[in-house]
């Protein structure tokens, strides 16, 4: 899961200019890095990943922070060609 989806659920997030940066709507110092996948919150000190997020802010364990985590990861499907029928060559 990316983080400005992680944190988009509780906090309204608005971009900053055209760049990679996104802000909190109601907590301006909030500042999201979408390309480094970072929060940074100033006017509380703290800055981290998804995994930090929960831990810091929504007071979960490391442990249940990655399980809750897992079960919005994305597995590909195997992927898959189709064949086509051919005749033997061998005559």
């Amino acid at each position: 899961m990316r983080i400005e989806e992680l944190i988009s659920k509780e906090q309204q997030l608005i971009p900053v200019g055209e760049g990679r940066y996104l802000k909190g709507s109601v907590n301006d110092s909030l500042v999201i890095d979408t390309k480094r996948q970072l929060f940074f919150w100033n006017s509380k000190g703290i800055a981290g990943n998804t995994v930090d997020w929960l831990v810091k802010i929504k007071g979960m364990s490391k442990e249940d922070a990655y399980k809750s985590l897992g079960t919005h990861a994305v597995i590909p499907s195997p992927l898959f060609y189709p064949t086509k029928k051919r005749k033997d060559f061998v005559s």
